[in-house]
Formats: structure tokens, C-alpha cells, sequence
């Protein structure tokens, strides 16, 4: 399917409401790209902003099929984040930094989320300031997982077996964990204004 939305329904209406009744108050878009598909994308934003503001919505990307047209046509729809997946782009596409910039500026809240790859650790690191200049004030660092079918699975890095609170068994780095406690201490030493 070119757009797949939810396990609770496909149509924003119906999905609304099955929301309501979880008690759920965020809407993610992620893939996949989500801008392959813009105008639907910018189509259930709207909607489900037209049946409550109060829904919190952002957007998982990679950057590069993002333009300043699609940033003003986001915001103008009450899109409350945009997360940059900048480890998909080798961290330095200059398109992709561009685009970060100017949603810091445009949306409420620009984010940086990626996995914390050991290999990464010093482009992370040297990062810091710039996209806290940039405005960027959220760094999201997951652990690295390894499941297959992903771009992690070929990824090198020391794999340990573990199983997950939903009984499924994945590999992970151990070293990533070293990785979050560096960029945090970065942080703080350096009096960064950046939550991660």
C-alpha cells in the first residue's frame, strides 16, 4: 500500500475516534520515507488537527525530499514536530542540515533522532553544538538494535541476544549505551541547551 496508517483503522475519521477511546494524544508519521506521499501526508495531519488541536503529531524523516514549500505546508497544517533521522544521511547532507535549520525555525519543535551506533560516536559528538545553533533542542538516541530486514541488520558492531518486553528476540550493541553517556556528559560539561 502507498500509505499505511494504523493497526486501529485506515481512514482518519474512524481512527480519530478509536484514538479518543484509547486515551492516545500523539500521532506519529514514519516509514518508510512519509514524504513520499505529501499531499496525504499533509492531508491527515489537517484532519486529524481539525478534530483537536490537542493531538500531538510529528514526522519521522530522513530529509531529503523535504523543501522549504513542504516545511511552510506542514507548519500551516499544525505540525507540532519533524524528527530528523540525520544517521541516514551520513550526518553532514548539506540539503538535509539546511532543511533542519529552517524547520527549527518554521515548526514548534525540530527533533534529531537516531540510533546510537558506536562507529558514529564522534560525528555525534562534534555535531553538538552546531545543531544546537541550528535550534535544535531535542536529541532522541535509541540504542543500536540489530532486527532482520532492516539497514541495521548489515550494520558491524558486537551483537548481544535479548528478549524484549513483548517476547520477541533481538540483538543489540552494548556499546551504545557507551555512546548515550558521552553525548550526555557532552552536553552537560558543555552547558548545551539540548535535552537529550
Amino acid at each position: 500500500l502507498p500509505f499505511i496508517s494504523s493497526v486501529l483503522g485506515h481512514e482518519p475519521d474512524i481512527l480519530m475516534e478509536r484514538y479518543r477511546q484509547a486515551g492516545i494524544t500523539g500521532i506519529s508519521f514514519s516509514g518508510g520515507e512519509p514524504l513520499l506521499y505529501p499531499e496525504k501526508l499533509l492531508e491527515w495531519i489537517r484532519t486529524f488537527k481539525a478534530h483537536s488541536s490537542d493531538f500531538y503529531i510529528w514526522v519521522y524523516t530522513n530529509g531529503l525530499l523535504l523543501s522549504a514549500e513542504q516545511l511552510a505546508a506542514l507548519a500551516e497544517a499544525g505540525l507540532d514536530e519533524l524528527r530528523f533521522n540525520l544517521a541516514a544521511t551520513a550526518y553532514r547532507d548539506p540539503h538535509v542540515l539546511q532543511m533542519l535549520r529552517e524547520a527549527a525555525g518554521r515548526l514548534p519543535v525540530a527533533t534529531i533522532e537516531v540510533p546510537a551506533v558506536p562507529a558514529h560516536a564522534g560525528l555525534i559528538l562534534d555535531s553538538l553544538p552546531r545543531w544546537c545553533d541550528d535550534g535544535v533542542k531535542y536529541l532522541n538516541l535509541h540504542e543500536l538494535i540489530f532486527e532482520p530486514g532492516t539497514n541495521s541488520w548489515n550494520m558491524e558492531g558486537q551483537r548481544v541476544r535479548c528478549i524484549m518486553p513483548d517476547g520477541h528476540s533481538c540483538l543489540f550493541d552494548p556499546e551504545s549505551d557507551e555512546v548515550v553517556r558521552k553525548v550526555m556528559s557532552r552536553v552537560a560539561e558543555d552547558h548545551l541547551p539540548l535535552s537529550v
